[in-house]
């Protein structure tokens, strides 16, 4: 990001400072700020909102019927 300013020709540093909830749904914010040499200062949020929206996906899964006779060994079954 950069930052000007009509009345100065110097350069005008711009800060970024950034912050971040935790959990599967969470929130990154982001604060830029410029401030010239007079001290006049201005900002801007960034707010970015992370959701979680697609569902597990299973792998692996046993079959959905099996059967077995009483002297067969138990089929195992994936952990």
């Amino acid at each position: 990001m950069e930052a000007y300013d009509d009345c100065s020709c110097d350069v005008i540093e711009v800060i970024l400072e950034e912050a971040q909830t935790n959990g599967c749904e969470y929130e990154i914010t982001r604060v830029w700020t410029a401030t010239d040499c007079s001290g006049n200062s201005v900002t801007h949020t960034q707010v970015i909102t992370v959701e979680d929206t697609i569902s597990p996906v299973l792998s692996g899964t046993p079959e959905t019927e099996i059967t077995i006779n009483c002297q067969d060994d138990h089929p195992v079954l994936p952990l």
